[in-house]
């Protein structure tokens, strides 16, 4: 894939269909297009087996448990001895099966050892790699596979990408056990490509045999039986995988196996772009007729012939490794004379059609030409390479699975693809890494898969900017190495291309590293090998960082690091990938102590053979909210074993307390947790408070017992309103949890499943609002709850906290345009402490949680738990002591009668109290004008003025010195508390 927007002159027309490489479904929501997993933290369905691996084979491993499948989608670490098993293929299939039906609870609960089949058994460069293929009653399981790599005769990564209980769950969409006609299922994967695909399709190939086709939603997996075949189609092209129901005959799934680029409209001659410099380079095994006679060109374009006089020779476009298909016409040939120790030299700058055919077969031999100096085995190197050029398209580029290459004509936006040769090196990298994959290890990932190609072109040109000339300019498509910013998991995940940069940023920058530290030429060769090794056994871009750190392993134990553990880690660790992770155990509503309160914190994913690993300081930040002026900070002891601890003060007076902890490593380098840039601080509150309502959502349905939902603004479309009660799903690409903070029930946007997918819909505003809750006198009333929250910037999107219809608190607004990118997102879920007193203008009120989305990028919202509302016992109205959210108190003197008395609410008199004060001509209980009595309380006609008011008014309750209104009954005033 290569890019799917056009550029800023004008929007691109005609096909463009670069998203369509993952499953489509018929019904419900799309299943997850992209793995999302957690580092080092055993989900609770793998607790006890994985408790179990560890007793039997030591602590020293580190993890990466898929969230949808809690599968251990890799292990690795200090690795398990096995003795002849890297140079021989029995005995490392004998141990790795023994292993899986030791562990099969862990791998894939719910399967047997049986269930599972050989798939690979490879070795390159001392890595043996085993995998099996899941099966159910004989049928395979697509993408179900579990894998085993040796290194120095130890067992160093595990991975499972296997499905769990698939018995439980296969759907049947029909009691009959006959199977689908083979016929019937053809048509059928026919129809559904002409009916919103394409204008042509050809005949479907094969039916396969019955298979298990897993469909993936957040926690929730559908198991269905159907047979695959397949359908190429024109106008636009593609080459679909249609899986039809075995049994009831229905379309169930598609997905296009073909894997699209685009790009931004700039180009290149065949340097770089057609408007830049040109070279002529030597035409490597090129088919050529010498006078007549057939022959081919060397591997530096030399040609021989009997005598020294000049030849007639006629040149094409084709040879033993690459050839062109013009789908314009015909293929270029042309005739030249060649003088013995003379060049000839083929030009046709001057023909678009011509030059990209040239430019194509060029450029695909010097990108095959260096994939060999790191996989010099690879079979697809000696195959030949169908490159297809002058596609009556625009804008794109892909690769095909028969293992072509494919370019598009120029347009008004965009240049020739098959001109530009960062292009065709990029198209190729999607060959290479199909064709490299281990199977079963290894998988073809989109986001991945862009990055790998990225990588590929920039590393061939020795450009960060990949894509030169793509929009009609020499700016880049795509930046690997943009100044002074990093391309960051899980931050910047986006589109497969702009996710695959995450890949393609961290290898560019190790790339560097290397160069520096070995020198060019062997620098890039090193890199290029790590990367290599990515290519064949990375499923995606988190289990990257564990396939380069596997290349790059000597011992066949990770857990001691390798040769350049530390440059890996540095690299990889700009962009988010390294598994460095921090386990804070923080604090709450808490009570005062004169021992303070305790914070710890224990790092995992460091290396002592690094020294930009050690820790130099770790320390907490922490001051009263809202004044961070005041901040203190505490160095954290070192307890040992990474783990971190220190003791934040009691404050003198009940407060939210904020903090922070940093870390500061050798290197330079630092973290700062929380990571949520925009709510980068902690809080917990302490004091002591009684409880005024609490609930964890765990009882009932909270929607059925006071609690209600509804859309506030917006089309009221089918989950429009999509507050839900129940246990959150995590869907892919959400930010959602996979589990409440506590018990299993929570409130919230989406919770994913069913036919949700876990996001909040766009331009709607929606809410959930709290039964009545009775404040009584208290005057310091605040909120305290857990929160997982992911919501794009507040100057598009707002997550809001309302006190009635009073605005508490929202999410952070950068205020920067249409460059506004500070987007909430918690990672873990947080304490949130909120003073609601401020707001309330009754002696009762409801909280209301608000989501408020735009046209554009959506998040999983809102996700609540154990809510609860408490006071300060000590803060209460009309005691004579000033405390909580009052601005006055005169004890039994409070009245909402007397003239500049302190109100019974505890807010100071003033205009729009309905009580006549000093200063004041008229107060009729409101601050609106063109009623008589204007917002000054000054008079503006002979109305009358003073206690009498037309209606009731209610108005905000306002902080510092703006006056709490009052409200008034016919004939009298009716005093209220706060």
């Amino acid at each position: 894939v290569l890019c799917t927007a056009a550029g800023p002159a004008a929007a691109v027309t005609g096909s463009v269909l670069g998203s369509r490489g993952q499953l489509e479904v018929t019904s419900g929501p799309q299943p997850r297009s992209l793995r999302l997993t957690d580092w080092n933290r055993a989900p609770r369905r793998r607790a006890l087996a994985w408790s179990k691996f560890t007793l039997k084979h030591g602590p020293s491993w580190n993890t990466l448990w898929d969230r949808s499948t809690a599968a251990p989608h890799r292990i690795f670490g200090k690795g398990i001895a096995a003795p002849g098993a890297v140079a021989s293929a029995s005995t490392a299939e004998a141990h790795a099966r023994s292993l899986l039906a030791q562990h099969i609870d862990l791998f894939a609960p719910g399967s047997t050892a049986a269930d599972f089949q050989i798939l690979a058994n490879e070795v390159h460069r001392g890595l043996r790699s085993v995998s099996f293929q899941q099966t159910w009653q004989g049928m395979e399981v697509i993408g179900g596979t579990v894998s085993f790599q040796y290194k120095a005769d130890r067992l160093v990564v595990i991975g499972s990408q296997a499905l769990p209980h698939v018995g439980r769950r296969v759907l049947r969409s029909a009691t009959s056990s006959s199977l689908v006609q083979t016929s019937a299922a053809k048509q059928v994967a026919r129809a559904w490509m002409l009916q919103d695909v394409a204008r042509q399709a050809t005949p479907a190939h094969a039916v396969s045999k019955p298979l298990i086709l897993p469909l993936i939603r957040g926690r929730s997996i559908e198991y269905r039986k159907v047979v695959r075949t397949r359908v190429a189609t024109r106008q636009p092209a593609g080459d679909w995988n249609v899986y039809i129901d075995a049994h009831s005959g229905r379309a169930v799934a598609r997905n296009d196996r073909l894997h699209y680029g685009s790009g931004q409209v700039l180009y290149n001659t065949p340097v770089r772009r057609p408007d830049g410099s040109r070279q002529n380079f030597p035409a490597p095994g090129l088919d050529v007729t010498i006078s007549g006679a057939a022959a081919s060109s060397d591997g530096d374009g030399f040609v021989t012939w009997a005598g020294e006089a000049p030849v007639e020779l006629t040149l094409g476009v084709g040879g033993a490794l690459v050839a062109v298909d013009n789908d314009e016409g015909d293929e270029a040939v042309t005739n030249l004379t060649l003088s013995s120790g003379g060049q000839a030299v083929w030009n046709e700058s001057d023909d678009e059609l011509i030059d990209a055919q040239l430019t194509a077969y060029i450029h695909s031999h010097i990108a095959k030409a260096y994939a060999r100096t790191f996989a010099p085995g690879l079979a697809m190197l000696d195959d030949k390479l169908i490159v297809n050029v002058n596609i009556a398209e625009e804008c794109n580029a892909f690769y095909e699975p028969n293992g072509s290459i494919n370019f598009f004509q120029s347009s008004a936006n965009c240049q020739n693809t098959g001109r530009l040769p960062d292009v065709v090196y990029h198209e190729f990298g999607h060959a290479l890494h199909a064709a490299s994959i281990v199977e079963g290890v290894g998988s073809f990932d989109g986001a991945l898969s862009e990055g790998i190609s990225d990588y590929l072109a920039a590393s061939i040109t020795g450009d960060s900017g990949m894509g030169r000339g793509f929009f009609y300019g020499n700016d880049p498509l795509r930046e690997l190495d943009p100044e002074g910013t990093e391309n960051r998991w899980p931050e910047d995940i986006g589109g497969v291309h702009t996710t695959g940069l995450i890949f393609a940023g961290a290898m560019w920058d190790l790339r560097n590293t290397f160069i520096t530290k070995y020198g060019t030429e062997d620098g890039i060769a090193l890199a290029d090998r790590l990367f290599y090794g990515a290519v064949q056994t990375a499923t995606d871009i988190p289990s990257s960082y564990i396939s380069v750190i596997t290349e790059d392993d000597d011992d066949g134990d990770l857990s001691n690091g390798t040769p350049n553990i530390c440059d890996i880690n540095q690299a990889f660790g700009l962009h988010g990938l390294r598994s460095l992770t921090a386990e804070i155990a923080g604090l709450a509503a808490e009570l005062p102590s004169s021992e303070g309160h305790p914070v710890t914190m224990t790092l995992s994913g460091l290396y002592d053979i690094c020294p930009g690993d050690d820790v130099t300081s770790a320390t907490l930040i922490h001051n009263p909210q809202g004044r961070p002026e005041e901040a203190k900070t505490i160095n954290l002891e070192d307890l040992g074993e990474r783990t971190f601890a220190g003791v934040v003060p009691t404050p003198g007076e009940p407060q939210v307390v904020e903090y922070q902890v940093r870390v500061e490593f050798a290197d330079g380098s630092s973290r700062t947790f929380p990571e949520n840039i925009a709510d980068p601080r902690y809080q917990f509150y302490v004091g002591e408070t009684i409880e005024l309502y609490c609930t964890t959502f765990d009882e009932a349905d909270p929607f059925d017992n006071g609690w209600e939902h509804g859309l506030a603004d917006g089309e009221d479309t089918e989950g429009a309103d999509d507050w839900q009660w129940g246990i959150p799903a995590g869907v892919s690409g959400s930010g959602d949890p996979v589990g409440a903070f506590s018990g299993e029930s929570v409130i919230g946007n989406d919770l994913g499943g069913a036919d949700f997918n876990g996001k909040y819909q766009a331009n709607k505003t929606n809410f959930a609002l709290s039964p009545v809750i009775d404040v009584q006198r208290y005057s310091d009333v605040r909120l305290q709850y857990r929160r997982w929250l992911s919501v794009e910037d507040a100057f598009f999107d707002q997550a809001s906290i309302y006190v009635d219809e009073f605005l508490a608190w929202q999410n952070f607004d950068s205020d920067s345009g249409n460059n506004s990118k500070t987007h909430h997102r918690d990672l873990e879920w947080r304490f949130h402490d909120v003073s609601l007193s401020p707001f309330i203008a009754e002696s009762e009120f409801r909280l209301k949680f608000e989501i408020k989305s735009d046209a554009g990028l959506e998040f999983g919202g809102w996700t609540v738990d154990d809510v609860c509302i408490v006071a300060d016992a000590n803060s209460i109205c009309g005691d004579g002591k000033l405390s909580g959210a009052e601005r006055c108190d005169d004890g039994p003197g409070n009245s909402d009668t007397l003239p500049d008395a302190c109100r019974d609410n505890c807010r100071v008199a003033g205009c729009g109290d309905g009580v006549l004060d000093t200063g004041e001509q008229c107060d009729d209980g409101n601050l609106n004008n063109d009623d008589g009595c204007n917002s000054s309380c000054k008079v503006e006609s002979q109305a009358d003025c003073g206690l009498s008011v037309t209606g009731n008014s209610r108005s905000a309750p306002l902080s510092g010195l703006a006056i709490l209104l009052s409200m008034f009954l016919v004939g009298g005033l009716r005093r209220r508390r706060r």
